[in-house]
């Protein structure tokens, strides 16, 4: 299966029902290549830590000094999803032998094709033997960052809803189960498709 852009699996009318009946793996959510990120491309999916400037109101509700609020808003636009982001299902395909485990690079053998310069023929390979998601860097040549972190090859690490990627210098992705990738979408997009 080819990638969609997020305009074109989202925007289309269809139910978030529908949407989940038929997408039941997760995503790798691509950035477009070549477009400038408002923030750094490996912000953290954690919020920001707070410096003693906010204050908790009855009902839990927690108010941000100005800066703190700058900061907060400044990570969110950052991490906002191009409504032309590329949509890769992270499922098998008949191109891989490879039993489970579903393989990502340029090759175009692999379960997910990326086809950039930056990425390996076998960039990363992806494995749930049970609930969760691992994502191990296969000794790509440029190195693959989960959530700034450098991996290393081989080495299995879990992966979670939200999570950044980035394929070398210039891929930058995230992870997302079909649930979060649709509230995500129309929480990010909902103005925009």
């Amino acid at each position: 299966m080819e990638a969609r852009s997020l305009r074109d699996l989202v925007g289309g009318g269809q139910t978030r029902e529908a949407f989940l009946a038929e997408n039941t793996c997760p995503a790798l959510v691509v950035d477009p290549l070549g477009v400038e990120r408002a923030g750094p491309i490996d912000t953290p999916s954690k919020p920001l830590p707070s410096s003693g400037a906010s204050r908790v109101l009855g009902g839990g509700t927690e108010v941000l000094g100005p800066l703190e609020s700058a900061k907060q808003l400044a990570r969110m636009a950052s991490a906002m999803i191009d409504p032309e982001s590329q949509v890769y299902w992270l499922k098998k395909s008949d191109r891989n032998p490879f039993g489970s485990l579903i393989t990502v690079g340029r090759a175009p053998n692999n379960d997910v094709v990326i086809a950039h310069r930056t990425v390996s023929k076998v960039h990363v390979i992806f494995t749930h033997p049970t609930e969760t998601w691992f994502i191990a860097d296969d000794t790509s040549a440029n190195g693959t960052f989960l959530n700034g972190a450098p991996l290393t090859p081989k080495e299995k690490i879990p992966i979670a809803d939200g999570d950044r990627v980035r394929l070398g210098a210039d891929v930058v992705a995230r992870f997302f189960q079909p649930e979060s990738l649709w509230d995500y979408a129309q929480f990010c997009l909902g103005g925009a498709i």
